[in-house]
């Protein structure tokens, strides 16, 4: 029964990152999947911005062990509310997202997700701009 939940996980992963043409690319007016690949990779475009911009912030404050200590405590919190307000934007009744918000969701989803990224990205920068002066 295991191997067949397996398989049948791994068939699924296939088919979302494959279609019959290869691995889906973004196309920004292309179908579904493929405009679903243009949000998932404005979000992972966000998400190594992100990092690049945290590890910043601590290398250039890397001798405030307080401020690093509480910059991962604030990072923490903040990868939460993240987190929670996507659950709140996508709230469904019965919990199955696809049937609430159909083909979209990958979209909206991953839309707001690097949205909210970008809002951290920006806050983050703001941190290193005033340490560098």
């Amino acid at each position: 029964m295991k191997k067949i939940i397996i398989l049948l996980a791994t068939l699924v992963l296939a088919t979302t990152l494959y279609g019959a043409e290869g691995p889906i690319k973004c196309k920004e007016d292309g179908t579904q999947l493929e405009m679903n690949k243009c949000a998932h990779d404005d979000f992972l475009k966000a998400d190594k911005e992100l990092n690049q911009v945290y590890k910043a912030l601590r290398k250039v404050k890397k001798e405030d062990k307080l401020f690093l200590k509480n910059l991962k405590k604030a990072q923490r919190a903040w990868l939460a509310y993240r987190d929670a307000d996507l659950d709140a934007q996508f709230t469904c009744e019965g919990g199955d997202l696809r049937s609430c918000f159909g083909s979209m969701y990958g979209l909206l989803l991953n839309g707001s997700k690097a949205e909210l990224t970008l809002q951290r990205v920006k806050i983050l920068k703001e941190q290193l701009s005033e340490a560098n002066l």
